[in-house]
């Protein structure tokens, strides 16, 4: 077997938009769908072995491109390293998004999901920032945390050829989702005018309605509930054109203090090292304001 790709993360980046986008097309083939635990070199693979990895392609065509899809991959480099190691020739798609939108969304996910306290977006960002700063290790300060992608994305750039990674900005794939992923299928060598129905998808956002937010919070966990919630949300998102919520403005900038230092280093890196994104990183580096 040979695995041709990976699509890393960040999370509430669009990650699940482009695994369903990969593995629609008839010539590509995600084993073990986008699952968090389910990658290379994680604690599972580490568990069961390279058999049982490649196990996850039994269903795969003789000619189709092999992927892997998780958010973790971007927080545990060594196991994208040691997957080069397997198969030199892989490539890696990471989504990239502006941080401060990408906390908002992520606060309103783990909400939904009841994962985290339901508490207005102030309170819940204020103290994903207190505990940031304090050094606290919890699920409030990962909200953060995951954001801070930007390291991971520059040590990826200093151990890979450049012309086997692919950035793709969350901005793009909401304005020109089409566009979008003809550079992804023409990057993995596919058929890059295929049309999957997934393209019709929202990007994992969130509606920001309330009573979705409720409803979700308190309906059983199962496959079959989720699913539903999850279309009900697109179908509001779509419907309302609903942007992310404004946050208080004190907070903002308390987040833009944070993220403003890491992401002009990513920029600044990108730029100077030639990346073969530099135009997109220009672009955002303008449009994300930091």
């Amino acid at each position: 077997m040979n695995l041709d790709f990976l699509l890393i993360g960040a999370q509430k980046c669009a990650t699940t938009w482009i695994y369903h986008c990969l593995n629609e097309h008839p010539e590509l083939f995600v084993g073990g769908g986008k699952n968090e635990t389910y990658y290379f070199g994680g604690d599972i693979f580490n568990q069961k072995g390279l058999d049982w990895f490649e196990s996850l392609f039994a269903n795969a065509s003789a000619n189709q491109k092999l992927g892997s899809a998780s958010v973790d991959y971007i927080w545990d480099l060594a196991s994208i390293e040691y997957a080069r190691k397997q198969y030199p020739d892989i490539k890696i798609i990471a989504a990239l998004r502006n941080p401060v939108e990408r906390t908002i969304s992520a606060f309103f996910w783990l909400t939904r999901k009841n994962i985290i306290e339901a508490k207005s977006l102030e309170d819940g960002i204020g103290k994903a920032i207190e505990d940031y700063k304090s050094g606290a290790e919890t699920i409030y300060s990962e909200l953060i945390r995951r954001s801070l992608y930007t390291d991971a994305i520059i040590q990826l750039h200093e151990n890979v050829e450049k012309d086997q990674i692919k950035l793709v900005l969350f901005d793009d794939i909401q304005n020109a989702p089409k566009n979008a992923l003809y550079d992804i299928y023409s990057f993995l060598d596919v058929g890059p005018d295929y049309t999957p129905t997934s393209l019709r998808r929202q990007p994992k956002g969130n509606s920001y309605s309330s009573t979705l937010v409720y409803l979700e919070r308190k309906a059983p966990v199962n496959k079959f509930t989720t699913k539903i919630l999850n279309g009900i949300s697109e179908f509001i998102k779509i419907l309302s054109k609903t942007k992310s919520p404004k946050l208080d403005p004190k907070l903002t900038q308390e987040l833009l203090d944070i993220y403003s230092e890491p992401f002009e280093r990513l920029f600044n890196w990108l730029e100077k090292n030639g990346s073969d994104e530099n135009k997109t990183i220009k672009k955002v580096k303008k449009s994300w304001k930091l």
